[in-house]
């Protein structure tokens, strides 16, 4: 069976770039509907012409899925929906033996992909697979003379039935676990090798898989066979676009290697994150065989982008895997926190700013947002519109949190010391330092409260402090805390109730009846050390304010409206200040509420106005403006209420209908339309995260996807005696992620040979784990076995693991497992610096040095990308 979840396995972490995203406009010769049923299975059979037993295996196959639970124990898989892939795509007519043969755009894309340079230097053969079929397979002449069989698995069906009968379903048989059964019933494409007795391939083969269509599911079916002492490599390739659905790659490889042969089968993925990588890998080896699994996977918001848990607001680089992380139930229609699964840092990459109003993320251009997509070519009555996550280039509207949910927690508010230092001097002496302990007259207030996070709101608007310094450094003589609040103002008396409450102090009120103010250093040092600074220009909201309950962060909203706010028409709020930036810290705080606003800037330059009758120079003013929201009534003055009362209220679009479908929208969320910038010049560093069970999380008020899964377990089964098996496999355990990969070998055969090699790199704090079974059978005398993890330590913070699982049924075997960790070190550091090395280039050799003995295992155009993508992932690992 498939075992342990490999969704953050060997190369996941290093990608800087997806740069396979893009698709071809779909031109097909038969495409079946969506859904999986008995009709679908006979549909796909006889499009193929397949021989009866092959479409009653299909039959019963499906039965058997069907019958099989989803797996539970590994990864959350809940969010495939099986009914609505296409189980089917026929992109041509007939299969090219030239690339001259395929259709243009077809060729177009695996040009992009640089298939045929591929197969003109480095390749015996290529095969080329786009969506359920092949298009292209070739297989050089001097192999083919030699007896050489490289099909896609359809030809060899056709043309080599009484083999496929032989041996499809024997290593992997449709019983033996849900995805093998899905893959038996629906399997198109995939590719059939045979290399006969005596024949050495000593350049690989390969076969490309591309999915191009949305929601597509792709299931090819590898059969590979080498005979009496031939040998074989075969590479597997894997792309595909990025698209707002899900599809699915449920992959079935079997091999089989005879005596005294030998096969490697090199794996190189990388899938776009809306791609579910669910694969069976399995190899039967009879006496003397050999055979090796090399499995490499190459693989986001930017850095600063903030997420929200249950204690308050952080930036995704600071997130830690196990925490929680506010999400999108889409089932439920609700907000909820669901637990981070993984972290991985993406690489340098340029960005777009997403926007709704005020709502700003930025993204990469592939990440996919929660929205809809309409199919047009859909009949009407079907439905042409479906809910889904469309990737932030080609955004148009998306669906956005309107609403918010309990989290956070009062902020513990620091409090001035009230014992001063001051230099003096007398008769007998200068210089002395004297201390002085002053008695409080503020209210013991040790965390904030809805009434003072209203007065720190109304101070933002109307709020002023004035100081005066004393001879002594860093001392003050005297401070004031002051509102610009005339007796009959609409707050005046909550404001004089909340400052009684907090300071025991008298107010002092100006002669023009328009300014009180109260004396106290201390109190003016509360305000500071609290983060509420400055004038009118300088004011900013303390991050801490994000991370209070709503209902304090709905009091500050009010006090800051009581302050400078009022009430459009139609009840909107608006706010006006002269500081954009400070609008835009409300904006931000407005976004945890689900309350979505918009910044205006009525002029930005200094000109001359008149206040009251006082002729001045302004220097820039803006307004924000949102919708009423009944949290913040209860926090808001009597007067405002009531002229948000008796404004007519909007004849609002509640934004709940998707395009001009029936499909309803939750409460919990409406569409909005968004604007998209054009990339930024300068690539920044980027992050993404893996969620449990919804797999999206709520970034800055959008909800956004996550990446997808992969589980991929190479196993080999050792049947002959003298048997050999090897599994390599390389991880590179970035900030805040845990890779946890594995392989499994079985002993059933006397005198057989394995080796698990795993090479794992870590750094800033990443976890690279391995976990390994072994299996030696009762009769399996002889046996030999090595479990072999380096790891490469980059910090001090930084971990590596390791969990052998090993099963031993007889008494006469030599088992061994060997654990190395080390880390860079200053004289290997010195020695590269002293030759003219900077000491991240140093490091970056190091690192290369390390992975060499996996790196020469792969065929060249393989390790020269391998040691691009280990150079980027480098970056910024110094320092």
């Amino acid at each position: 069976m498939p075992a342990t979840d490999t969704d953050r396995q060997a190369l996941d972490s290093v990608k800087d770039d997806y740069k396979y995203g893009w698709s071809q406009p779909e031109n097909y010769v038969f495409k079946a509907r969506k859904g999986l049923d008995h009709e679908i299975v006979e549909q796909i059979s006889r499009m193929k012409n397949e021989p009866d037993w092959m479409r009653q295996l299909r039959h019963e196959a499906l039965d058997i899925f069907f019958a099989r639970p989803i797996p539970t124990w590994g990864p959350d898989l809940s969010g495939i929906d099986y009914q609505d892939i296409y189980y089917y795509i026929k992109p041509v007519e007939t299969q090219g033996r030239s690339w001259d043969d395929v259709p243009s755009d077809i060729r177009e894309t695996f040009d992009r992909l640089g298939i045929p340079e591929a197969e003109r230097k480095f390749l015996a053969g290529a095969g080329a697979q786009f969506e359920s079929e092949a298009v292209y397979h070739s297989l050089k002449q001097e192999w083919e003379r030699q007896g050489v069989i490289f099909l896609d698995s359809d030809g060899g069906l056709r043309e080599h039935s009484d083999i496929y009968k032989e041996y499809f379903g024997t290593v992997v048989p449709a019983s033996d676990n849900t995805y093998a059964a899905l893959n038996t019933a629906c399997w198109s494409g995939g590719s059939f090798v045979y290399v006969p007795k005596g024949v050495h391939l000593d350049i690989p083969l390969q076969a490309y898989f591309r999915i191009n269509a949305q929601s597509m599911g792709q299931f090819e079916r590898t059969l590979i066979i080498v005979d009496e002492g031939a040998s074989a490599h075969y590479i597997e390739g894997c792309t595909a676009p990025t698209y707002s659905t899900d599809s699915l790659h449920s992959g079935v490889i079997e091999i089989i290697v005879r005596k005294n042969a030998r096969c490697r089968y090199t794996t190189i993925q990388n899938w776009s994150t809306n791609v579910y990588n669910l694969v069976t890998q399995r190899s039967l080896v009879y006496e003397g065989g050999t055979m090796e699994w090399v499995d490499a996977n190459l693989g986001c918001l930017a850095e600063g982008s903030t997420v929200t848990t249950p204690e308050g607001v952080k930036p995704i680089e600071n997130l830690e895997v196990g925490e929680h992380v506010l999400s999108y139930d889409e089932a439920a229609g609700r907000l909820c926190f669901r637990r981070v699964l993984g972290k991985r840092f993406s690489g340098h990459q340029p960005v777009h700013t997403v926007s709704v109003g005020e709502r700003k993320l930025r993204v990469t251009a592939n990440h996919p947002f929660y929205s809809y997509t309409c199919d047009a070519a859909m009949p009407k009555k079907l439905g042409r519109y479906r809910l889904g996550y469309v990737r932030a280039d080609h955004l148009k509207e998306a669906i956005v949190p309107c609403v918010s949910v309990e989290y956070g927690k009062p902020h513990r508010l620091v409090k001035p010391v009230l014992t001063t230092q001051f230099n003096s001097r007398n008769q007998y002496a200068d210089g002395l330092v004297m201390t002085r302990e002053r008695p409080s007259r503020m209210a013991d207030v040790e965390y904030t409260t809805d009434e003072i996070m209203w007065l720190f709101g109304y101070w933002l608007g109307d709020g002023d402090i004035r100081t005066q310094a004393g001879k002594t450094e860093d001392m003050i003589r005297w401070a004031t805390i002051g509102f610009s609040t005339p007796v009959a103002d609409r707050a005046r008396g909550r404001l004089m109730d909340t400052m009684t409450m907090l300071i025991d102090a008298p107010p002092v009120e100006r002669a023009d009846g328009i300014h009180v103010a109260w004396c106290s250093k201390e109190l003016a040092e509360f305000f500071r050390l609290n983060g509420f600074v400055g004038g009118a220009r300088e004011k900013r909201v303390p991050r801490w304010v994000w991370s209070l309950p709503e209902s304090q962060r709905l009091a500050f909203i009010a006090g800051y409206l009581d302050a400078d706010g009022y009430v459009l028409a139609q009840r909107r709020f608006s706010l006006k200040s002269a500081s954009r930036e400070l609008l835009e810290d409300v904006a931000s705080l407005l976004v945890t509420l689900g309350i979505t606003s918009r910044l205006y800037t009525e002029f930005d330059q200094p000109k001359t106005v008149t206040i009251m009758g006082v002729e001045c120079v302004a220097h820039s003013a803006h307004r924000l403006a949102f919708p009423w929201d009944e949290r913040l009534l209860p926090h808001l003055s009597p007067a405002l209420l009531r002229k948000a009362e008796e404004c007519v209220p909007a004849q609002y679009k509640h934004h709940r209908a998707v395009g001009r479908s029936s499909i309803k929208l939750p409460d919990a969320v409406q569409v909005a339309e968004v604007g998209v910038s054009e990339p930024s010049a300068e690539a920044v560093p980027t992050w993404d995260i893996e969620v449990e069970g919804t797999g999206n999380f709520i970034s800055q008020g959008f909800i956004v996807h996550n990446s997808k899964t992969t589980m991929k377990y190479p196993s080999v089964y050792m049947l002959g005696d003298g048997a050999h098996g090897q599994i390599l496999s390389m991880a590179f355990a970035g900030r805040g992620q845990h890779l946890d990969t594995g392989g499994k070998l079985v002993h059933a055969a006397p005198n057989c040979s394995s080796q698990l090699i795993s090479k794992s790199i870590s750094k800033n704090g990443g976890r690279a784990s391995y976990r390994g079974l072994l299996k030696v059978s009762k009769g399996a005398v002889g046996a030999r076995s090595n479990v072999v993890c380096d790891a490469l330590l980059l910090d001090e913070k930084s971990r590596s693991d390791t969990y052998p699982y090993i099963e031993i049924d007889e008494d006469d075997v030599t088992i061994g497992h060997e654990a190395s960790v080390s880390k860079i070190g200053e004289e290997q550091l010195f020695y590269l610096q002293s030759r003219g090395l900077a000491e991240d280039e140093a490091s970056a050799m190091i690192v290369s040095g390390f992975i060499e003995p996996m790196v020469k295992e792969l065929p060249m155009e393989y390790a020269v990308e391998m040691n691009r993508l280990i150079q980027l992932q480098m970056e910024g690992s110094i320092g």
